[in-house]
């Protein structure tokens, strides 16, 4: 395979991984919002620009998840490296900017 269809390759897989994030972020946003009636507080405590360390709970597996949604700046997240392994979950993780 060419250097240029690798490049391509790599392209695509960007994108995807870029689109299938803008759409969980929308589809918790919808869903917590209609579903569990979520409310954002305290939004103004997080800087517009910088560095900044969101520490969640844990009060369920998908606190990763709501703060990456309910964010408006980008948010990365360190984790297990056993689980962000795991060959289901790798796609999704990477998605949602886990390292």
């Amino acid at each position: 395979m060419g250097e240029k269809w690798v490049r391509v390759i790599c392209l695509m897989k960007t994108i995807m991984i870029t689109l299938l994030a803008a759409f969980l972020r929308t589809f918790v946003k919808l869903f917590g919002r209609i579903i569990y009636r979520l409310r954002i507080t305290g939004a103004a405590n997080i800087p517009s620009e910088g560095g900044a360390l969101l520490v969640g709970n844990h009060t369920s597996y998908m606190d990763f998840v709501l703060m990456v949604c309910l964010n408006s700046r980008p948010v990365s997240f360190v984790m297990n490296a056993d689980i962000y392994k795991k060959r289901f979950l790798k796609p999704l993780l990477e998605a949602l900017n886990c390292v």
